[in-house]
C-alpha cells in the first residue's frame, strides 16, 4: 500500500505505458508506472493507493476483457485497490520509483534528485 494521494499523469497510447504520480510536501515524486498495458480501468485519484494481483475470478475477468483470445501469457492483472470495481490494469509489467529532491530537469533534460526503485514486477512466461 502507499499511502500518498496517486492520479493518473500520463497515459501512451502507442508505447502501452501508464503512469501515475504523487507529489509529496517535501518535493518528492513517486511514479507507479505500467508498461505493456491492454486494458485500463481507472478512477481519478487513489488515496492510499494499493497495488494487487488479481487472483481466481477477478484475474479471469481483467483477463478476458484485456485479451479475449488469450493469447499472451505475459499479462498481470493488478488490482488498483481491493475490489474490481475500483479500478484495475492488465500490463506486461510494472514498477514503483521515487524521486527525492528538488523536482524538473537540468540543461541537459536529465531530471534532478535521486530516484529510488522501490518495487519492479514482471511476470516472465
Amino acid at each position: 500500500m502507499l499511502n500518498a494521494l496517486f492520479k493518473p499523469w500520463r497515459y501512451v497510447i502507442g508505447h502501452s505505458d501508464l503512469e501515475l504520480r504523487s507529489f509529496g510536501p517535501d518535493g518528492s515524486v513517486t511514479h507507479v508506472t505500467f508498461t505493456g498495458v491492454s486494458a485500463v480501468k481507472l478512477k481519478a485519484r487513489y488515496s492510499p493507493l494499493t497495488l494487487d494481483l488479481a487472483v481466481g475470478e477477478e484475474a479471469r475477468e481483467i483477463l478476458d476483457f484485456s485479451d479475449p483470445a488469450g493469447r499472451s501469457k505475459r499479462v498481470l492483472p493488478v488490482l488498483m485497490t481491493p475490489d474490481l470495481r475500483d479500478g484495475f490494469v492488465a500490463c506486461m509489467a510494472f514498477e514503483v520509483k521515487e524521486r527525492s529532491g528538488p523536482s524538473g530537469v537540468d540543461a541537459n533534460g536529465i531530471p534532478l534528485g535521486a530516484e529510488d526503485l522501490i518495487f519492479r514486477y514482471r511476470k516472465d512466461g
